[in-house]
């Protein structure tokens, strides 16, 4: 009889460290993504702050033109290089029909309404970092 209590409460032991296990990595899954998001954000402004100062400066848009120019130039001999390509060829046809579905699934036009508002006690830290 104790040997059976024993085992049983062994495996009941097993079985609640699996589930606290589990429930650990639930909550992390989300907290990864707010991360990710946060990540992106933080990628955009930073974008746009590129992107404004290659517009104000007369060299940074030379250079800009010259690499757009360069790749363009890649992307024509690649495409000529990998047209009878089958595997290539069959992997860009996969991704041009996903990228077809995700065109259908969206809705027409600018998105309506305002963006939306920022979860309470969340703000960019993108605008703290400009300062440093």
């Amino acid at each position: 009889m104790k040997r059976g209590v024993v085992i049983l409460t062994g495996i009941m032991f097993l079985l609640g460290l699996g589930t606290l296990s589990y429930s650990q990595e639930a909550q992390q899954k989300p907290q990864t993504r707010e991360r990710l998001r946060n990540a992106m954000e933080i990628r955009q402004e930073m974008r746009k702050i590129e992107k404004d100062a290659i517009e104000k400066d007369a060299e940074l848009q030379g250079i800009m033109n010259k690499i757009n120019e360069q790749h363009q130039l890649l992307r024509q001999k690649l495409d000529a290089k990998l047209a009878n390509n089958s595997e290539y060829q069959q992997l860009k046809k996969q991704l041009d029909d996903m990228k077809a579905e995700w065109k259908e699934r969206r809705p027409e036009g600018p998105p309506s309404g305002p963006p939306p508002a920022p979860q309470a006690g969340k703000t960019k830290e993108t605008k703290v970092r400009k300062g440093k």
